[in-house]
């Protein structure tokens, strides 16, 4: 019988009844499930993606006397902890403290007429009074450093003829016939990786110092200098890692201008506090996500173990020898969302 048909007698009316009660609790199911997949699409893309531990949790690393003393201490001393409507004081004396710090000049104002504006008596000098006190910023200075070399000549040698010269060493300059010293290339880098200033408005820094400097030859030096200077420290790290048994690693996109792509990505390795005896984080950039980054980082032959997330790229295809730990919070993820 349709729904649009009519109970003719009652018993088909309860038949009607008990249908309709079966569809409405059918949908009122379906319902539910829709809510709960809706509350956890909105909890992933909106709410907070802080997942800090519960400090009542204790670490996986922490011996069992560690937690006799954990549970004792909690059971005997038991806190009661107030709410307060007033908001935390500022510390006293701060200002003071950190002006203590820096490095003190005294500025003296003295009379111009040293007579008393009463009785013109001469004035007795009794001391001095605090006025303010302010912090001074002096600028960046700028000037040009000559280096020379002293030249010694030997009176009793004279080779083919000639005087014999001998002339002091000097230092290497960091580029040659350049602007860029190692002072100028450290302001640079600490202005664009630190400070988030780019070059082409570093331009006018060096300009204000009458040094013509553009953009393409900051990039250039900052290029060269790492190359040179820190590839190796670079190198050094990495290897290090190489030998470690424990390696976290991870991966997190990037968005780099000009790349093709819309994505890259920053491969990223960290020695653990238990096991590593170097505490070492390390970088990795590539415009892919491919496994065959974590090859071509940590080597195939590499037979440590990997503490990663449960991305497919980490499996024993690229890393044959390795063994590979899920990351806990990763693993907690899935248990909310049952």
């Amino acid at each position: 019988m349709t729904q649009t048909q009519q109970p003719k007698n009652l018993e088909e009316a309860l038949k009607v009844i008990q249908q309709l009660t079966k569809m409405i609790e059918h949908q009122n199911q379906l319902i539910e499930q829709m809510n709960v997949a809706l509350q956890l699409q909105q909890h992933r893309r909106f709410s907070k993606k802080n997942e800090a531990m519960n400090p009542d949790q204790l670490s996986l690393f922490e011996d069992e006397s560690a937690k006799i003393t954990v549970e004792e201490t909690s059971n005997d001393e038991v806190k009661e902890e107030t709410a307060s409507r007033h908001p935390k004081r500022k510390k006293k004396h701060v200002r003071q403290e950190k002006l203590d710090s820096l490095p003190q000049k005294d500025c003296e104002y003295d009379l111009e007429n040293k007579t008393c504006p009463d009785c013109e008596q001469p004035l007795e000098k009794i001391g001095r009074k605090l006025v303010s006190r302010e912090p001074v910023v002096i600028p960046a200075q700028f000037f040009c450093k000559n280096t020379y070399a002293k030249v010694y000549k030997c009176r009793n040698c004279h080779p083919n003829g000639g005087d014999k010269l001998v002339t002091a060493s000097t230092p290497s300059p960091l580029f040659n016939h350049s602007y860029v010293s190692s002072s100028v290339l450290a302001n640079i880098a600490t202005n664009k990786f630190d400070l988030a200033i780019p070059f082409n408005r570093q331009e006018r820094i060096w300009k204000a110092a009458n040094l013509e400097l553009d953009s393409k030859q900051m990039a250039n030096a900052v290029i060269k200098g790492a190359n040179r200077f820190l590839k190796p420290l670079y190198n050094l790290l990495c290897d290090q890692l190489r030998q470690e048994k424990v390696v976290h690693m991870d991966e997190t996109p990037f968005q780099v201008l000009d790349s093709g792509k819309s994505r890259s990505y920053f491969w990223v390795m960290r020695t653990p506090k238990e096991f590593a005896k170097y505490q070492i984080a390390f970088f990795h950039y590539a415009p892919t996500r491919s496994g065959k980054v974590i090859s071509d980082v940590l080597t195939s032959g590499y037979s440590g173990a990997v503490m990663c997330d449960g991305y497919g790229g980490y499996s024993q295809g690229r890393l044959p020898e390795s063994i590979f730990g899920s990351c806990l919070i990763h693993i907690r993820r899935l248990f909310i969302e049952l």
